[in-house]
């Protein structure tokens, strides 16, 4: 293996869109050139053209966006995603058929790998319903064709679950059991994965917590206090509804008592898949916020980390329902009160020592999540010490960790 020119397959990359997933990868990346010299870096990401060029040598569709959203022509989207997995048994009898180009190539760069790093996040995880299942069955089949691979093969940080069904986590784990690193960012992740008798898994930090604090200097404004917020689209859910009205009342409170200057940060903008849209969400609550006398300034779409970083160290305190908007607002220093949707938010607040300032989605109410609100604030200096101490140690640890895991290969 010639180490100098080391081939490395990321292959698992989501959208530019989810900022907290472009993070992990600028992360992901800036490991990778650290550790080797001129290393070939392909990429496979969905919506590959939202990314610059610069930042591999070469970027591609994954296996799951180019069955499942590249085409609108609904009878083909069944055509490859069947593809997809026939292309993989044939692999493993040794049957030679020709598969389209596309696909081809996309197989070819799994084969062609020296080093497969999978980019961490929260992919290990379904709910009910077959669209569900398939979907977590294209995630898998990412992982199914590495392990036909002879490249090494690493997990960066995720989670794991949670699963609607027991199959789910079996199959799961079954997938990655091989790879010679599987790490995980949060330790009940890793406790699952222990029992599934995972090894070679080592418990790391979250990648998006490797992002630099921002040279933007806040405005400082000592009269009034300015809180970010993000909220996913969480109407859906039996609870969803009634979380959006405590929400929104708990900010409302916290306005009755203090100067209050909202600024609403939408962190995923992706109108195509309106679950995943934190605009939808977002502006229900502007709305309502609007018909009280609250000072609300135009909301702010996130670009891209950069952006993010200097959005998050504006504020004074964020109340964030995106996991990420709380990871990177740690990496500014900036105070955060995160609200749980599962159990990976929980772990990475309890990772920074912020477990207190974590509230699960069903268990919010007006009066807790002010109480929580009020507590952040008249903390936020002390907070703001510690999560910068605390980030500085993870970044300074977690890079020795990686240059040593990756020095290896």
């Amino acid at each position: 293996m010639n180490k100098n020119r080391l081939k490395i397959l990321i292959p698992n990359a989501t959208s530019a869109r989810n900022i907290g997933d472009a993070a992990m990868l600028d992360s992901l990346i800036s490991l990778v050139k650290n550790s080797f010299k001129n290393p070939k870096i392909v990429i496979h990401s969905n919506e590959p053209e939202l990314y610059p060029s610069t930042i591999a040598h070469r970027i591609e569709k994954t296996l799951y966006y180019w069955a499942a959203f590249s085409t609108e022509n609904k009878p083909l989207r069944v055509f490859r995603i069947a593809w997809v997995f026939i292309a993989y048994f044939l692999i493993i009898f040794n049957i030679h058929i020709t598969l389209s180009k596309e696909l081809s190539k996309l197989i070819e760069d799994y084969k062609d790998a020296d080093l497969i790093i999978f980019v961490g996040g929260g992919y290990f995880r379904s709910k009910t319903g077959l669209t569900q299942s398939v979907h977590l069955l294209l995630l898998l089949s990412m992982f199914w064709y590495a392990g036909l691979c002879r490249s090494k093969k690493i997990i960066a940080p995720i989670s794991f679950g949670p699963f609607a069904h027991k199959w789910q986590e079996l199959l799961t784990a079954r997938a990655i059991k091989n790879f010679e690193v599987v790490s995980v960012r949060e330790k009940i992740s890793f406790d699952k994965l222990k029992k599934n008798r995972i090894r070679n898994l080592i418990l790391a930090a979250d990648h998006g917590l490797l992002q630099k604090k921002s040279s933007t200097k806040k405005k400082n404004l000592k009269s009034q206090i300015k809180l970010g917020f993000t909220v996913r689209n969480w109407l859906a859910n039996p609870y969803g509804r009634s979380f959006e009205l405590h929400f929104i009342e708990a900010i409302k409170h916290l306005s009755s008592k203090y100067n209050l200057i909202v600024q609403p940060i939408i962190q995923v903008h992706a109108p195509l898949h309106p679950q995943e849209d934190d605009s939808l969400a977002t502006t229900r609550v502007i709305k309502e916020l609007n018909k009280s006398s609250i000072q609300v300034n135009r909301v702010k779409k996130i670009k891209n980390v950069d952006h993010a970083k200097k959005i998050y160290a504006d504020v004074d305190l964020l109340l964030g329902m995106r996991m990420h908007s709380n990871i990177l607002a740690a990496t500014q220093g900036t105070p955060f009160l995160a609200i749980s949707y599962e159990h990976k938010s929980e772990g990475i607040s309890k990772y920074l020592g912020m477990e207190k300032y974590c509230i699960k989605c069903e268990k919010v109410n007006k009066e807790n999540l002010y109480e929580l609100l009020v507590d952040v604030y008249k903390n936020r200096n002390d907070l703001k010490n510690k999560l910068l101490s605390s980030v500085k140690a993870i970044q300074i640890n977690e890079t020795q960790k990686w240059n040593k895991i990756l020095s290896q290969y």
